[in-house]
Parts: structure tokens; sequence; C-alpha cells
């Protein structure tokens, strides 16, 4: 009978590691969960930055579309101007030839 209890002791000592195993365990996986919800917190401000920075870039591309429509304006601008002298040394030209040929058939 003694052998019995005995072996039923040694049981209830495993128990009782195990209750302490799990004890400390629950500890730990406790302490686990508390890190993770750390990072969590300090990991909510870069998501935040990347919304800011993909608005951003909607806003960015908004910009070039206007510095690429100005840069086509001053082209424009500048072929404009480039035309408009062309027309005015023709002018000149023309000028010059009617008064130049009005002179030679009056004289």
């Amino acid at each position: 009978m003694k052998a019995v209890i005995d072996r039923l002791e040694r049981g209830d000592r495993k128990f009782d590691e195990m209750a302490e195993f799990n004890h400390a365990t629950d500890a730990k996986v406790e302490a686990l969960a508390a890190a993770i919800a750390k990072i969590s917190e300090a990991v909510q401000p870069i998501q935040d930055i990347k919304t800011d920075v993909e608005k951003m870039k909607g806003d960015v591309e908004k910009t070039k579309d206007i510095v690429e429509a100005w840069s086509a304006v001053k082209t424009l601008g500048k072929f404009l101007k480039w035309v408009a002298g062309l027309i005015a040394a023709a002018s000149v030209v023309l000028v010059a030839m009617k008064a130049v040929g009005l002179h030679i058939f009056r004289g």
C-alpha cells in the first residue's frame, strides 16, 4: 500500500510542477503580449507618416503637371517671339524691296 501512496504523492508533485510551469509560461506570454502592444503603439506613427506621404505624392504629381504645362506655355511664348521676329524681318525686307522697286520704276 505504501508504494501506491508514494506513487500518488509523486503524481501530485508532478501536477504541482506542471502548475508552476504553466504559471511561469503564462507570465512569459503576458510579458510578450505587453511587448507586442508597445511595439504596435510605436509603429502607429509610422503608418500615419506613410499615409501623409501617399497624400503628398498626389500633390507632387499635380505640381509636376502644373510645371510641365507652364514649361509648354513658355516654349510656345519663345516660339511666338521667334515667329514675330521672323515676320518683322520679312516685313522690313518687303518694305525695302517696295521702296527700291518704286524708286527704280520712277526714275
